[in-house]
């Protein structure tokens, strides 16, 4: 998707500490149960938590606050210094949300989708937030003919 210039770096990435995702107790940090961050992206070097909704998933609104809880854990100077350590083509600041979701076409869904844009613009408005969650995108994903998904750019703050 040209005009939104991401790509994948790793999937069902736990932001908690872990050793090459074991925890210390030698559970798997993939297969916890903990959560994790659906799609770790990378956006011009900056780090991405992508976050993906299918239309039988949760709901956007509830999207968003997972996604916010995985920027959360990740914004402590050791843990930005740990995901920069695991993945170098990151720099040190920034940070972005994209949640990328196919469409339920409910009136329910459509009604949680703008309120949701709504949040994310007065999120970013707050300074203390924007200077370390630089953007939140909401991102429509089709199938096309060939299979292939197709992103387009709903919104972004």
């Amino acid at each position: 998707a040209p005009d939104l210039a991401f790509c994948g770096v790793d999937y069902e990435v736990s932001p908690l500490r872990t050793t090459c995702g074991i925890y210390e107790n030698g559970v798997s940090g993939r297969k916890s149960g903990q959560g994790g961050i659906d799609l770790l992206l990378s956006n011009d070097g900056i780090p991405v938590v992508g976050e993906i909704k299918a239309k039988t998933d949760v709901d956007m609104f509830t999207a968003l606050v997972q996604a916010l809880v995985y920027a959360v854990e990740l914004s402590s100077s050791s843990q930005r210094n740990r995901l920069i350590h695991a993945y170098p083509k990151f720099r040190k600041t920034g940070l972005k949300i994209f949640l990328i979701y196919e469409e339920a076409g409910d009136d329910k869904d459509n009604r949680l989708r703008i309120s949701t844009k709504d949040i994310a613009v007065d999120l970013l408005k707050d300074s203390e937030c924007k200077d370390f969650i630089t953007q939140i995108a909401l991102i429509k994903c089709k199938r096309g003919d060939d299979g292939e998904p197709h992103f387009d750019l709903d919104c972004q703050a």
